[in-house]
């Protein structure tokens, strides 16, 4: 496997014309939206002549959720790594409730899509390959930790793809996995004063089958949390590698079919 280049030094996130950002989008046209959820969508789109993805969050009046976005979104821009979904910057509409987020565009889809599209009898993730993505999102974790920060939603959903890891057919000169949405991220600043190795938060995202469930229990934040999340999906992409290649017998809406 190719060694990941350096992290370039951190900058804070850039704060953007919004009607510049709905440009990019064609001002929300339905033929660009690749994402849809509780939080609002996502865009694809072209900013200053790079191929973009437009996250439009709807929240509403509420100046404090605002304020806390624009905090966190500063945050997050300070996280650079190769193999992480750069943020490009974000825009805000105060008047139409809009919060938009900017970040570079990874048109390969996510871990998840590339299982779920996978079909029986095409050829099976590569043991070499498997190997390959775990390293490049545990580097990324590495840098993140090494900040005192916290991701806490690893999932396949949230690891993006540069290629196909069905046709990988040998090392690719970049990188293939980036880690993205880091909409559950905290950075450790509310830490025990003696081994500043943990937050407590209000509010913890649950993704079911990879969250801590010590976590949910307490809320308190840690690169444990991460690293459960790592292990059950490490437990995911074996399970799946294998499945893919017999029948499977099971209830509607299996994540492995």
């Amino acid at each position: 496997m190719a060694a990941t280049p350096a992290a370039v030094p951190p900058l804070p996130a850039v704060k953007l014309n919004i009607k510049d950002v709905m440009k990019a989008i064609n001002n929300q046209d339905a033929a660009l939206k690749i994402g849809e959820g509780g939080f609002g969508q996502v865009y694809r789109g072209t900013f200053s002549n790079n191929p973009v993805a437009v996250k439009l969050l709807n929240i509403g009046k509420q100046r404090d959720a605002f304020e806390e976005l624009s905090r966190e979104v500063n945050a997050v821009g300070m996280i650079h790594h190769p193999n992480i979904v750069r943020l490009i910057g974000y825009a805000v509409s105060p008047e139409e409730g809009l919060f938009c987020i900017v970040y570079e565009y990874v048109g390969g889809g996510s871990f998840a899509d590339a299982i779920r599209t996978h079909k029986k009898g095409e050829a099976l993730l590569r043991y070499e390959v498997q190997l390959w993505i775990l390293q490049e999102v545990a580097e990324a974790l590495v840098y993140v930790h090494a900040l005192k920060a916290v991701h806490a939603d690893i999932k396949p959903d949230n690891i993006l793809l540069t290629a196909d890891p069905l046709h990988v057919s040998s090392s690719p000169a970049s990188a293939l996995a980036k880690l993205c949405d880091f909409g559950f991220a905290k950075f450790i600043t509310q830490v025990n004063a003696v081994t500043r190795t943990h937050t407590t938060v209000t509010r913890v995202g649950v993704s079911e089958g990879y969250t801590d469930p010590a976590t949910v229990k307490t809320g308190t934040l840690s690169a444990k949390t991460d690293v459960y999340s790592m292990v059950c999906f490490t437990s995911y992409m074996n399970i799946t590698a294998a499945i893919r290649s017999i029948d499977c017998y099971c209830y509607a809406g299996c994540c492995f079919c």
